[in-house]
């Protein structure tokens, strides 16, 4: 974000879907396990981080 990207929900979501599968996929509920990455989810890690929406 220091360099002018874009952070929003989709790309919290993505990149946590990504580290996610590549550690323990086992783990995420599409393959028996308990953990949903949901854009609500996201959204909680981003207020989390104090990324909120600029004016």
């Amino acid at each position: 974000r220091d360099g002018g990207g874009i952070i929003n929900t989709r790309i919290a979501e993505a990149a946590a879907l990504a580290i996610v599968m590549k550690y323990t996929k086992e783990k995420l509920m599409e393959f028996g396990g308990h953990i949903q990455i949901s854009p609500t989810w996201a959204e909680s890690l981003l207020s989390r981080m104090n990324f909120v929406k600029r004016k």
